[in-house]
């Protein structure tokens, strides 16, 4: 007597349909493939179209900052003290060229610093006019430069002026306050300490960046 056994195998129809579902889904695929690479032209289009606007965006606001630039000094000829205009445009000019032109930059923000080290101190009567404190203006030229620097590789330097930067917002922190003056120098600090993470990061000193990045996070 032969076993019985239930024939598994599935009718032709069935077969059929599933090698259809099959070749159906692959043409899918490929339209749909072939749909998104056919936007590929466009997108390189639209950036080959947009990207001289940002370029032109960039390069009135490089003019416009220079022109700035130029009538401050002309308004406050050197030696000039307490001049922070000049010091924020320095420091805005540097930003926009630190990309393009680093050493410029790096020029730009030795300037700024230069020019806030002339400002007044805490303790000095002139420190607490408003945006006027010294060390608020040479610390944000100390972290500029950190940036700078990075940009170039120069990690010594970099972190030298970050570190810099925090010993000033640290101290700025222990002296404040006022809740304005505390919550300044608090961003000052998380500032500089995520800027000495992003150091150590491209160092390849990983412990060393979490820390500073935990740090930054526990300020903000």
């Amino acid at each position: 007597m032969k076993p019985f056994c239930k024939n598994l195998s599935r009718p032709p129809a069935l077969e059929n349909r599933d090698k259809y579902k099959r070749t159906n889904m692959q043409s899918k695929f490929k339209d749909i493939l072939h749909y998104l690479i056919s936007f590929i032209p466009f997108i390189s289009l639209i950036s080959f179209l947009f990207l001289p606007c940002l370029c032109v965006g960039q390069s009135a606001k490089v003019d416009s900052l220079t022109k700035a630039l130029k009538t401050a000094k002309n308004a406050c000829p050197e030696p000039c003290p307490g001049d922070t205009t000049r010091i924020k445009l320095l420091n805005a000019l540097g930003w926009q060229l630190m990309y393009q032109n680093p050493d410029t930059a790096i020029l730009l923000g030795k300037q700024a610093l230069a020019l806030a080290e002339r400002l007044p101190r805490a303790g000095s009567p002139s420190s607490r006019v408003s945006g006027s404190r010294g060390e608020v203006f040479i610390a944000n030229s100390h972290n500029k430069l950190g940036v700078y620097y990075w940009l170039k590789g120069d990690y010594p330097r970099s972190l030298s002026h970050h570190f810099k930067a925090l010993e000033i917002g640290e101290a700025i922190l222990s002296e404040a306050k006022e809740l304005p003056d505390q919550a300044g120098a608090k961003k000052q600090i998380a500032v500089s300490l995520g800027n000495i993470g992003m150091v150590y990061d491209s160092q390849g000193d990983y412990p060393s960046a979490l820390k500073h990045y935990f740090e930054a996070l526990e300020i903000f």
